[in-house]
């Protein structure tokens, strides 16, 4: 099996629930399309695609397995009370959006990226985070300012960073560009902050990351 998992938001349902998973993102739910109505089907159809993929293992009698190295990577997915998200929005002739999501185990960090309608699995750490925010942010001109009066219609992008934990809250952060620049919003002010690159790389690491 390989080390990165693609699936449809059914198939890391059903893996879920095979692993008597203790969470799951309701964004992940909220993927799937009228589950209620066609719950069996979708399930029989769900496990013979992972079957299919050596992603589970299904037995004569019957008993479904999930393969370790699955096992390993979902692990903090459906167990961890802590995970964050860098969600990129980018304007054009449609709104393009990649949502990085994060679930922060002890000693691994597990990252699920959708653009369009499936999911790719994968482990991250601290760098490809890093590597991810960057990319997000680009680059632009060190003597770039942010608009007096910033028009969210001629927003380019906006890259938007939380991070929840199970029982304490969420907390998230988001910077923007416009001509050319990127800012930011600070609480209790309505004026924007121009921000560098770097200070909006550590800006949104820092709230995902909680460092």
């Amino acid at each position: 099996m390989d080390s990165v998992l693609k699936l449809r938001p059914e198939e890391l349902f059903f893996l879920g629930d095979l692993l008597d998973g203790q969470y799951i993102d309701y964004a992940y739910i909220e993927a799937m399309h009228e589950i209620e109505k066609n719950y069996d089907a979708m399930r029989a159809k769900a496990l013979e695609d992972l079957a299919r993929a050596g992603i589970i293992r299904k037995r004569f009698s019957g008993a479904v397995t999930v393969m370790p190295e699955a096992e390993k990577l979902l692990r903090n997915v459906f167990g961890s009370e802590v995970s964050g998200e860098i969600l990129l929005g980018i304007a054009g002739d449609s709104v393009t959006a990649v949502s990085h999501r994060y679930h922060f185990g002890e000693d691994s960090i597990t990252e699920i990226v959708t653009e369009g309608g499936d999911f790719t699995v994968s482990e991250a750490t601290a760098d490809s985070i890093r590597r991810v925010i960057a990319e997000a942010v680009g680059t632009h001109a060190a003597d770039a300012r942010a608009p007096e009066q910033p028009d969210t219609d001629r927003f380019s992008r906006m890259i938007s960073a939380k991070r929840a934990v199970v029982g304490t809250g969420l907390t998230q952060a988001a910077v923007y560009e416009q001509d050319g620049a990127v800012f930011c919003f600070p609480a209790g002010e309505d004026a924007p902050k121009t921000l560098t690159d770097t200070e909006a790389a550590e800006l949104l690491y820092r709230t995902v990351t909680g460092e």
